[in-house]
């Protein structure tokens, strides 16, 4: 039984660029014809390959170009890859020869032979992969009715297995059930393998999630307990400075105390300073007194002994002077008082008194009466 196993189909899409662009595309598509055509296949690819990834030249067409060159040299999953791209196209032919060609690569691939009346040599599985390129002939028809290649070896394959024994159908119907059930049953695997990765990803993006907030808690927790670390120190420190500035305060009070204390009792001795003055100087007034009816009687008796006057005068003076001094030393000493806190006084008590006289002096002046006839009252 006569069948058709390839077909070529070239076709290329006028690119837009300047006139290099297009002079050098066109020099390439020559190459990649040229090639074809000597059956240098590899080097076909090499030129189709740069058409699509250089110049942009329409995917799905040099996606069949390269599928079909692949084909040639019996690299047929690599064929299989690019047919499947091209299947995909918009242009309807292209997607009737890429579906073509795909159900060329299932009758090559599975070394399917149609023999007439040989189907006990024949075994179930390429019987059902005879099902499934009649299948992709039938998609190429759909695309582009006017496929001749695709209708006659549609029509050979569908008279071949329209003419299988009752038995051959039935194996050969339970054989596509028992490879849909492998089928499914991959679809399944794949798809639950599917749903367990991504149950793994979304674990480890959970874990890490939580690792993060993990260490982002635990730092808001260093933060915080930093803070308050901080807040305690700033209150103690406030505190200590409030008991500083408190027992400060207190040092303050306990010094202006003593301050005031210090001077009512400066005051006091003051006061007790000055009368215990008043008695000295009566003191002093009477021993002077008695000094001078002394020095009287010594005066008297120089006179007795025949001595000059003046000299005597002298004499008592020094002595005088002298018993001053000795009487005014002890009664500092019995004051404990120096010699210049006396003098201090002394003069104090003598302003005091000026001040007094002075102020008495206003008074009398001012209680006169302008008018003399005026009576004073």
């Amino acid at each position: 039984m006569k069948f058709v196993f390839a077909s070529i189909l070239l076709l290329f899409t006028s690119p837009f660029g300047g006139v290099n662009s297009i002079a050098n595309q066109n020099k390439t598509t020559q190459l990649a014809n040229e090639h074809f055509s000597k059956g240098e296949y590899l080097k076909a690819i090499e030129y189709y390959s740069i058409l699509a990834d250089s110049f942009h030249v329409n995917s799905p067409s040099i996606s069949l170009n390269i599928g079909q060159s692949y084909y040639l040299i019996d690299s047929l999953s690599q064929a299989e890859t690019h047919y499947k791209a091209a299947s995909q196209a918009e242009n309807k032919k292209i997607v009737s020869r890429a579906h073509e060609q795909l159900g060329n690569l299932i009758m090559k691939r599975d070394t399917v032979v149609l023999k007439k009346g040989a189907y006990k040599e024949t075994p179930v599985r390429k019987m059902t992969s005879a099902k499934h390129a009649l299948n992709h002939y039938k998609k190429a028809l759909i695309a582009d009715y006017t496929n001749q290649n695709a209708r006659y070896n549609y029509e050979v394959i569908k008279k071949w297995l329209n003419d299988l024994p009752e038995e051959k159908k039935h194996e050969q119907e339970k054989h596509e059930k028992e490879q849909k059930k492998k089928e499914e049953q991959q679809k399944k695997e794949e798809q639950q393998k599917k749903e367990e990765q991504q149950k793994k990803e979304e674990q480890e993006k959970k874990e890490d999630q939580k690792k993060k907030d993990g260490e982002k808690d635990e730092k808001d927790k260093n933060g915080q307990d930093k803070k308050e670390e901080n807040k305690d120190k700033k209150d103690q420190g406030d505190k200590g400075e409030k008991k500083d500035d408190q027992e400060g305060q207190k040092g303050k009070e306990e010094q202006q105390k003593k301050n005031d204390q210090q001077k009512n009792g400066e005051q006091k001795d003051d006061g007790k300073q000055g009368e215990k003055s008043k008695e000295e100087k009566e003191k002093l007034d009477q021993k002077k007194e008695g000094k001078e009816g002394k020095e009287g009687e010594k005066g008297k008796e120089g006179k007795e002994g025949k001595k000059s006057p003046e000299q005597d005068q002298k004499a008592l003076e020094k002595k005088k002077a002298q018993m001053k001094e000795a009487q005014i030393n002890e009664r500092l000493k019995e004051n404990n008082m120096s010699k210049e806190k006396a003098l201090i006084l002394m003069n104090s008590f003598d302003q005091q008194e000026k001040k007094y006289l002075q102020q008495m002096q206003r008074k009398e002046k001012n209680n006169t009466p302008e008018d003399p006839k005026k009576r004073d009252w």
